[in-house]
């Protein structure tokens, strides 16, 4: 998921609400271990993820169309549960269009 960062507003408080670490805020978002976010910047998060290594096989993506979750669990070589739980989506089986998710990257098909 994004989250548009606020006047004032810490990474360690983003990473808090998220239930993630700055060091996986920074590794997601391209950040040197120095840097830090700036007010409006929209930062991509994975809800619940403490693994900085595991970043790197993820991806934002920004669905131009609305997709069903079990199109994007495949399509993405993940499970709906990881799709919800990284990007906070609650019921429903449809992502909408414009919406910022989290996902693996996906994987090269032979």
């Amino acid at each position: 998921m994004v989250h548009k960062v606020k006047d004032g507003e810490t990474m360690e408080a983003i990473a808090k609400q998220y239930n993630t670490s700055p060091s996986v805020l920074k590794a997601l978002n391209g950040l040197k271990p120095e840097a830090g976010f700036y007010a409006g910047y929209m930062a991509v998060v994975a809800v619940g993820e403490s693994d900085a290594n595991a970043v790197f096989a993820m991806q934002a993506v920004l669905l131009d169309q609305p997709l069903r979750l079990d199109v994007l669990a495949q399509k993405y070589n993940t499970t709906i549960d990881e799709l919800r739980t990284f990007n906070g989506l609650g019921a429903g089986d449809t992502v909408p269009a414009g919406r910022w998710i989290v996902a693996r990257k996906a994987s090269p098909t032979p």
